[in-house]
């Protein structure tokens, strides 16, 4: 029998282990199954006949075990009362298990939520006090969430599935708290990759959390600080509050009792447990009673396999750091049961940590920016054509065309765009530094004959003459990277009378040079590190393209691993445009009164695009990424949530934020930046007097 590391043995169990007669699943403290199939009563079999009702009425739908309550998103939802009001002995509760089975039939519309249950004051707001189990939160996520608010606004707990549940499928999302922290599962599975927006694993928050409870309702809720109602477009089945927190062989164990799983079975053929791999994979297994096979690695979302009864899965571990890594396959049965196996390959231990991709925008700045550089570059005012000029070897040769095409459909600052393409085949990054270079010559050539505002994308590798083996300082050929960077980028601004400005990013990832074209993206950081060190402000972050072709790979590569494909070479014209459109085009610049608890305050945005709709994000856990996918943007705060109302820019640009701080708020630091479709503000940092 395969050995299964301790966090696993509940995914494992999942297979290994039919489902047992129901033993201690039966002492809840509530339970809706939802089987009431007609009428407006939602009956609680519970010990404490805590029944709901349905104001706005619902539908009875066929369910995983008898019916389930369907709501449509517009104002439907079931209260819940102890016939006196809101249900006061769960108020007592510092522990437990909260489990629902749950169906939502859309994503939430942009910054709107899809709850589950709700247990709070009702009223929402800067101020609220509640606990909810939701989906969706910023964007236009499906994630799974669990939050507190205590009083005040302050969050002493918020999870997330990271990653989003599928729509229209039956799910179980469970939530145990118990005395030496909290822990949330998925499909009878543990989420031990689950992301904390608020607090951590060892936090109780509870029931008894919630300081001021008047209502609990289920498929209607608040979302963080605004009063507005929020309605599930999906629907409930078997919903039930334990005051213990359960196991995680008990979870899947009512995860089976409900689904039917028993029926539904998978297993892994290859990889093999503890398999060293490397490069192009398939992975391969057999399923029965299954209506679809999915695979997720590392935690990650799943995917589907390709096959049922033999089923089969195309994966790359050259994407993955150094193993062991998880290869977890589920099977889904027709009603949504579930089944599992995992296999633990190990990778090569010469492979660059894996990117998310999910985050990943084309126009992202590699890591490292200069923190001189404004966000604007000072390009002279006349109306002058602006030449972007394409600098490095390869990869460079063939975006130039489709680049042109996308800044000429949307100039930035509404400036006329002239792309050349200096790139030459086989010229490193010593080619262009060193005099006597045929690159070095091109940029003589190029700061000679400048006629109007030029910018440099300067797209620079070493990786095959200079392979860099380790990444730092200590590393002769890495310090050699650092340094020619930086005499390229003197020679091509030739103190103030070159170019204007100089973006540098290093190689895509090239599966031919694994590791030196990763350490090259890092070395980057350091080159704008000196720069902004010296006050060299014409040195910026270049398109991060590293991680967005490993994303696209094999994709975005010819047949030979050697180069870009078409799509590779659109990807690479889609970053650099994104950059440009960034910092081209306007100040974009966020401002913030001084922050008084109890006190209002104002936070402007000036040199924005003009009458176009804007948002306010802010983070109270500093600096960070997240990506706005709708938007094309990636925020630079860590978990930011929305504040305020999207706001319209005038005709200028400008707009104004309006808020009176919490008194409980003095002491907190908050990091705020704006977003528009396309663009972002500086971030701004504040402290709460």
């Amino acid at each position: 029998m395969p050995h299964f590391p301790p966090r696993l043995l509940a995914a494992s169990f999942l297979l290994l282990a039919p489902p047992l007669a129901a033993q201690g699943l039966n002492d809840y403290v509530c339970r809706w199954s939802f089987d009431d199939g007609a009428g407006g009563v939602v009956t609680d079999s519970g010990p404490h006949g805590f029944h709901g009702t349905l104001p706005a009425g619902g539908t009875w739908v066929p369910g995983l075990l008898g019916t389930a309550l369907e709501l449509d998103g517009l104002g439907q939802y079931v209260e819940i009362t102890d016939g006196n009001g809101y249900p006061d002995l769960l108020a007592g509760l510092t522990e437990g298990t909260i489990s629902v089975f749950f169906r939502v039939d859309s994503a939430p519309p942009m910054n709107e939520i899809h709850p589950l249950l709700y247990f709070g004051d009702g009223v929402g707001g800067p101020g609220q006090s509640g606990l909810i189990l939701e989906i969706g939160h910023f964007g236009t996520s499906t994630k799974a969430y669990f939050t507190v608010f205590d009083d005040n606004g302050h969050i002493p707990q918020c999870f997330d599935t990271g990653f989003d549940v599928t729509i229209g499928q039956w799910h179980q999302f469970a939530v145990v708290v118990g005395p030496s922290g909290n822990t949330g599962y998925l499909d009878g599975v543990e989420l031990v990759d689950r992301h904390y927006n608020f607090g951590t694993m060892s936090d109780t928050a509870f029931f008894a959390t919630v300081l001021d409870p008047q209502v609990m309702w289920l498929g209607r809720g608040k979302f963080a600080y605004f009063p507005e109602d929020q309605w599930l477009d999906g629907a409930l089945e078997e919903l039930r509050i334990w005051d213990r927190p359960l196991s995680a062989a008990e979870i899947a164990q009512h995860y089976f009792d409900v689904t039917g799983a028993s029926g539904v079975r998978v297993s892994v053929q290859a990889p093999a447990d503890g398999e060293v791999l490397w490069g192009p994979q398939v992975a391969l297994g057999t399923a029965t009673g299954a209506a679809s096979v999915e695979v997720a690695i590392d935690g990650g979302p799943w995917r589907p396999a390709a096959g049922t009864a033999q089923w089969s899965f195309a994966w790359d571990a050259a994407a993955l750091g150094a193993g062991p890594h998880e290869l977890q396959v589920r099977a889904l049965g027709p009603t949504g049961a579930m089944a599992a196996d995992l296999a633990w390959p190990i990778s090569s231990p010469d492979s660059p940590p894996p990117p998310d991709c999910g985050a990943i925008v084309a126009g992202s700045a590699i890591a490292g920016a200069n923190p001189l550089a404004p966000p604007r570059v000072p390009l002279p005012a006349a109306p002058a054509t602006v030449e972007v000029v394409i600098l490095g070897a390869d990869d460079c040769l063939g975006f130039a065309d489709e680049l042109q095409t996308l800044l000429a459909a949307d100039p930035p600052g509404g400036r006329s765009y002239q792309v050349v393409n200096r790139a030459i085949a086989g010229e490193e990054l010593w080619s262009w530094a060193a005099p006597g270079g045929a690159g070095w010559q091109a940029v003589e050539d190029l700061v000679n004959n400048l006629t109007g505002p030029t910018v440099v994308l300067a797209q620079m590798s070493n990786a095959a003459s200079y392979p860099i083996a380790a990444p730092g300082p200590a590393d002769p050929n890495y310090a050699r990277y650092v340094a020619e960077c930086g005499q390229l980028a003197d020679h091509l601004h030739a103190g103030g009378s070159g170019v204007d400005a100089v973006w540098f990013t290093g190689p895509r990832m090239d599966p031919n040079r694994l590791m030196p074209c990763w350490y090259e993206n890092l070395a980057v950081a350091d080159v704008l590190a000196d720069a902004a060190a010296a006050g060299r402000d014409f040195v910026r972050a270049g398109a991060e393209q590293h991680q967005l072709h490993w994303c696209s790979f094999p994709a975005a590569y010819d047949s030979a691993f050697t180069g870009p494909s078409a799509a590779g070479e659109q990807l690479l014209a889609e970053a650099w445009f994104g950059i440009l459109k960034k910092e081209l085009t306007g100040s974009f610049e966020l401002d913030a009164d001084p922050l008084v608890a109890g006190a209002a305050a104002g936070v402007r945005v000036n040199g924005a695009a003009p009458d176009a709709l804007t948002w306010l994000g802010i983070s109270p856990s500093g600096l960070g990424s997240f990506a706005v996918p709708a938007l094309g943007v990636v925020l630079d705060l860590e978990s930011p949530m929305q504040a305020g109302l999207p706001q319209r820019t005038d005709a200028l640009g400008t707009a104004v934020w309006s808020f009176v701080l919490p008194p409980a708020s003095a002491g907190r630091r908050y990091w705020a930046q704006a977003l528009q479709n396309g663009g972002t503000s500086n971030v701004v940092e504040r402290l709460v007097q």
